[in-house]
């Protein structure tokens, strides 16, 4: 398995980790009500479970995984547009979180978004090249 795969199904699994531990505190919060302050982690634990989990570890599976075709510099493709991808994705995340618990700015939350997009479309870049039409034969 290459190393950005390696590394970006790590942080997935981080990601995941987190955003069940987030989980367990907003069910904790509706059964408990001392800690019902808890309910409002719930935008975050989404985040972590849906983005910086199941969406990194899908990138990370899918590099790993496409058809190789090398025709290009590097064996799996466009590698620095992945990079790009996933750093997008990361950031992204981080700043949501920042954002959701420190700032709860408007205009930091587009930012967030607009990380989202490019993440979107370096993937874009990446994977495309990758998919070759069915051959008949």
């Amino acid at each position: 398995m290459p190393l950005p795969a390696v590394i970006t199904l790590r942080m997935a699994v981080l990601y995941l980790i987190g955003g069940a531990t987030l989980g367990a505190m907003v069910l904790t919060g509706k059964a408990l009500p001392a800690f019902v302050q808890w309910i409002t982690l719930f935008p975050l634990h989404i985040v972590w479970i849906a983005i910086g989990g199941f969406v990194q570890f899908t990138l990370g599976t899918a590099f790993w995984i496409l058809p190789k075709f090398a025709t290009g510099p590097s064996f799996y493709g466009n590698v620095r547009a992945f990079q790009w991808c996933i750093g997008a994705l990361n950031v992204g995340v981080i700043l949501y979180t920042v954002n959701f618990v420190v700032f709860q700015n408007d205009l930091l939350g587009l930012g967030v978004r607009v990380l989202w997009v490019i993440a979107a479309v370096a993937a874009g870049i990446h994977f495309f090249p990758r998919i070759k039409p069915f051959q008949h034969s």
